[in-house]
């Protein structure tokens, strides 16, 4: 529900607010009235208070009511988009006015209503896609009050009960003719137990709640409302229904458990690099002080190739020995260029599995990689030589922009770290431990921790202990924290991403030290951390 202060004149938005009420609506087939309920308010329109039709399918009516104004009903089963009737569902919209001077106090629902789908017969496997139909108010202090309306696509994924929903919307000024433009929206969240699903709703910058059921036999239709809003008091209150088109579908992957089309993942990737002579004799190790952009080639049948957008191309092939647990493992060549000469180096890739399969930490949304390259080549020192570089990268199905804003609370993350560690001399460390993040989405702050320990060339465990980390949120997410250390020359940074449509994971990327850069003892490390909301 939105309540608007709204000048007569031209439709500007004095004052806004919305909050999520529940509404029923009664229809007395004896009489043709309709009842309905919300907001502590009780509205009839009978039969005789039908307005002429202004769209084949749609019915409007118009009751005075007691604040000495008019009540509206919209009841829309049909889609605005091509006018063609649903079956099971139906759009209303409740319009109640109450006159001012020189202004009205005007609250607006939406709501959904038909027959709905029995929680049995919601399909629990497969995957589905919905054209949509969405219609709703859009109000912003100091501007006109809009309508939007426009088709988009709703897309499920039955088996991993998720969804996410895309659309372009048109804008109109609900007083002259004005404020046409084109507004996508997006979202997504999860199906519950019951068949209803709830997740969240971005609109330009504005993002919020939406709560929705599939109706028909067998879910053969949706509906749903949503609201949304933003720091500069925009309020959003909308409704959507679909329908099921077996010629559609899903636009983009769900998950990482159901990948149905290929996809670039655009990702993150940290390293630790050892030079050394062609004998063995190590002349130095280090690690990368920050995060290089990656894309990931994911197809339905794994992935495929890996590229740095500094160069260097990576072909990858699944590896017939499978033998680290909770990996799937590839090889592959590693493409790059001497000048002008191509150089093809190999490659092994290990990515964690996603799923429940993984013994570790069964994620839904994300995963990471890490890989091993041994190059050729002559050093700063002017002998030849060769260098091992390990890197690790995070990748995933990311959140909407603006998921933040919809977020409200504190949430806990459990998971995994994984890195590697190496000296000035040349020693190497595989490095495994937990991770553990909290987050203030209403604070918008979150710390967490890293507890690593490693292994060396022959099998010596270290104990690297515990790393404390904590900085902000900002809008698209978290801000990066940089940890106290050793080393006031060394950045010691770990930077998390949200993953999932309402932030259900974490993967983050980090660089530590364990002492003075100068001290040939000193670990430097780089890795990659995973979560999931408790």
């Amino acid at each position: 529900m939105t309540d608007s202060l709204l000048r007569l004149t031209d439709g500007l938005v004095e004052s806004s607010s919305s909050d999520r009420q529940q509404v029923t609506i009664h229809y007395d087939v004896a009489t043709g009235n309709y009842t309905v309920n919300g907001g502590g308010r009780t509205q009839v329109f009978a039969a005789r208070d039908r307005l002429a039709e202004r769209i084949p399918g749609e019915a409007q009516f118009q009751a005075a009511n007691e604040f000495g104004g008019n009540d509206y009903l919209t009841l829309a089963p049909i889609s605005y988009t091509d006018l063609s009737p649903n079956k099971y569902v139906a759009m209303g919209y409740w319009q109640d006015n109450k006159p001012g001077t020189g202004d009205q106090a005007t609250k607006f629902y939406t709501f959904t209503y038909g027959f709905g789908t029995p929680a049995a017969a919601v399909p629990r496997i497969g995957v589905a896609s919905y054209a949509t139909d969405i219609f709703g108010l859009l109000t912003t202090p100091g501007e006109k009050a809009r309508t939007f309306e426009g088709p988009g696509q709703f897309d499920v994924d039955f088996g991993q009960g998720i969804f996410s929903i895309s659309g372009g919307m048109q804008e109109f000024d609900v007083v002259g003719s004005g404020g046409q433009s084109t507004i996508y929206v997006g979202g997504g969240g999860d199906l519950a137990s019951d068949g209803s699903f709830s997740g969240v709703f971005d609109y330009s910058g504005a993002s919020g709640s939406m709560q929705g059921s599939f109706y028909g036999p067998a879910a053969e239709e949706l509906g749903a409302s949503f609201l949304a809003s933003n720091s500069i008091g925009t309020a959003l209150n909308g409704a959507m229904t679909g329908r099921r088109d077996s010629a559609l579908s899903p636009l983009n992957n769900l998950t990482l458990l159901n990948i149905t089309k290929s996809e670039l993942f655009e990702t993150w990737t940290n390293a630790v690099s050892i030079e050394a002579f062609d004998d063995g004799t190590p002349t130095r190790g280090g690690a990368s002080t920050g995060e290089s952009d990656l894309g990931l080639l994911m197809t339905p049948g794994g992935p495929v190739s890996l590229q740095h957008t500094i160069g260097g191309f990576y072909d990858l092939a699944a590896d017939t020995s499978q033998t680290r647990p909770n990996f799937t493992s590839y090889t592959g060549t590693y493409l790059r260029y001497d000048g002008t000469t191509p150089l093809q180096d190999p490659v092994h890739a290990d990515f964690y599995n996603p799923g429940s399969s993984n013994s570790e930490l069964a994620l839904t949304y994300t995963s990471f990689a890490s890989w091993r390259t041994h190059s050729d080549e002559t050093l700063d020192v002017g002998q030849i030589g060769h260098r091992d570089d390990t890197y690790f990268s995070v990748f995933g199905i990311k959140p909407s922009s603006t998921f933040l804003a919809g977020m409200t609370g504190t949430a806990t993350y459990a998971g995994v770290a994984y890195g590697a560690g190496v000296t000035n001399g040349g020693n190497r460390y595989d490095i495994h431990g937990t991770s553990d993040f909290t987050v203030d989405f209403s604070g918008g702050t979150y710390s967490g921790s890293l507890q690593l320990s490693g292994t060396d060339a022959t099998s010596a465990m270290r104990d690297f202990g515990r790393f404390d980390f904590a900085s902000s949120l900002t809008g698209g997410g978290f801000q990066p924290a940089f940890v106290p250390g050793p080393d006031a020359n060394f950045d010691q940074t770990v930077r998390p991403h949200f993953y999932g449509p309402q932030g259900q994971e974490i993967g983050a990327t980090f660089n530590l030290i364990t002492g003075l850069f100068a001290d040939p003892t000193t670990v430097q490390i780089a890795g990659v951390a995973l979560a999931r909301k408790k």
